[in-house]
C-alpha cells in the first residue's frame, strides 16, 4: 500500500498506538461518543484550533518572556488593546442611548471569488474577484448591517474604494444623526492614511447634518469586532450554495440573517458599487491637505501610530488626532505648517471627481 501523503491528524492519537496502549494496560477505553458527551456538554472543552492572523507581539512574548524590551513592548501593547475595547464599549453604550450618535464597526472581508464551486473544471479556472466592505451599526432592536460589494472590474481594495463605500453608506443615514464614530483595523492601505483622513475632513464640512466624525483604530493583532459576525454568518450560508454570479453572492447575504430568531432585526442591506461610484480621494487630498507632517505643537505626525482621528465642522481644515485612547487630542492644521504668518480659508470642492474621469 502506498502511504505517500498520509498523515495522522495533529489532534488525535494514531489507531496503532491506541491498540498497543490497550494491550499494555489491559483496559477497555471509553467510547468516543461518551467522551464527546462528557467533555462537550458538561465541561465545554474542545480541541484547540490555531487562529488565523495571530498577533506578532504576543507571539514574540510567548517565545521569550525574559527579554526586558519584549516585556515592555508587550505590556504597552496589552494596555492599548484593553483601552481600545473600553472605548468601543462606551461608544456602543452611548450609541444605544443617544439618538443623535451612531457607532459602527467596519471591516473588509477576505477575498471572494466568482464562480465558487467544487466543480473540477470551474475550480481551476480563472476567477473574478469580489470585494465586500461590511458595516455594522449599533442601535438597539435593529443593529442594521450593510454589505458594500464591488468586483475587481470596478475597483481594487484600497483607500479609494473604502472611501467610496463610506460615501454611499453615509448619504443614507437618518438626518437626526450629528455624530458618527467608525471603528476599524489598522490597515494602512485601506483605513489609516491621509486619503481617508482627507475624505472624512471633506465629508464633515459638506454634509448637511453631521457635525462630528471620528475614526478609531483597534490595536494591531486584536481587531475583533462585531462586524466579524457578518462574515461568519455569510460563510456558514455559503457552505450550502455554489456561486456563479454576483447575484448569487447577494442572495447569500440576504439569507445569512433571515434565520435569526429576533424578527425585529432587518436583513443585511446589500449595495453594489460600480466604477461610477469610485471617488478620487487621492486628488481630493492633494487639493485640501497642504500640511500632513507637522502638528500645531511643532512635533512630527506619525500616522502609523495614530489611534483616533476626529473631524469637526466647527474646525474647518483641522484634524484632531492622538496616539492613545486616553488623553487630549493633538491638532493638525492641514492648510499650512506652524509658524506661517497667514492661514488660508479652506476651499472644499462642491463634489469629488470620479477616479476614472
Amino acid at each position: 500500500m502506498d502511504n505517500r501523503g498520509r498523515q495522522a491528524p495533529a489532534n488525535k492519537t494514531p489507531g496503532e498506538q491506541i491498540q498497543e496502549k490497550m494491550k499494555e494496560s489491559n483496559k477497555v477505553p471509553v467510547k468516543l461518543n461518551i467522551y464527546k458527551k462528557v467533555f462537550g456538554t458538561e465541561y465545554h472543552l474542545a480541541f484547540y484550533h490555531p487562529k488565523k492572523d495571530q498577533c506578532s507581539i504576543c507571539n514574540n512574548y510567548k517565545k521569550d518572556k525574559t527579554n526586558i524590551n519584549i516585556q515592555n513592548e508587550y505590556t504597552q501593547h496589552i494596555e492599548r488593546k484593553e483601552a481600545s475595547y473600553r472605548s468601543k464599549k462606551l461608544d456602543k453604550k452611548k450609541s444605544g442611548e443617544d439618538e443623535s450618535y451612531l457607532c459602527v464597526t467596519m471591516d473588509l472581508q477576505s477575498l471572494l471569488q466568482i464562480p465558487s464551486t467544487a466543480d473540477s473544471l470551474m475550480y481551476y479556472s480563472r476567477k473574478l474577484n469580489l470585494y465586500n466592505l461590511s458595516i455594522y451599526e449599533f442601535k438597539p432592536s435593529q443593529n442594521d448591517a450593510h454589505c458594500m460589494i464591488w468586483t475587481e472590474i470596478n475597483g481594487k481594495r484600497g483607500s479609494v474604494e473604502i472611501a467610496s463605500a463610506i460615501h454611499l453608506w453615509i448619504k443614507n443615514l437618518p438626518e437626526v444623526l450629528t455624530h458618527v464614530t467608525i471603528y476599524s483595523d489598522t490597515c494602512s492601505g485601506q483605513n489609516r492614511n491621509q486619503y481617508i483622513a482627507a475624505f472624512l475632513l471633506y465629508l464633515v464640512h459638506t454634509h448637511e447634518t453631521i457635525k462630528v466624525l471620528e475614526q478609531k483604530y483597534l490595536e494591531s493583532g486584536h481587531g475583533f469586532m462585531e462586524v466579524d459576525s457578518m462574515h461568519s454568518a455569510r460563510e456558514k450560508e455559503k457552505m450550502y450554495t455554489d456561486t456563479y454570479s454576483i447575484i448569487d453572492w447577494k442572495g447569500i447575504r440576504l439569507r445569512a440573517r433571515s434565520k435569526r430568531q429576533n424578527k425585529n432585526v432587518t436583513l443585511y442591506n446589500v449595495t453594489e458599487l460600480s466604477y461610477q461610484d469610485m471617488i478620487d480621494v487621492k486628488a481630493l487630498a492633494s487639493k485640501i491637505i497642504k500640511n500632513k507632517t507637522i502638528a500645531e505643537n511643532g512635533k512630527k505626525v506619525c500616522w502609523l501610530n495614530i489611534k483616533c482621528l476626529r473631524f469637526e465642522k466647527e474646525l474647518p481644515g483641522f484634524i484632531k488626532y492622538k496616539y492613545y485612547y486616553d488623553g487630549p487630542y493633538n491638532l493638525l492644521n492641514t492648510l499650512c505648517k506652524p509658524g506661517r504668518p497667514t492661514r488660508r480659508t479652506p476651499n472644499f470642492p462642491g463634489h469629488v471627481n470620479n477616479v476614472f474621469l
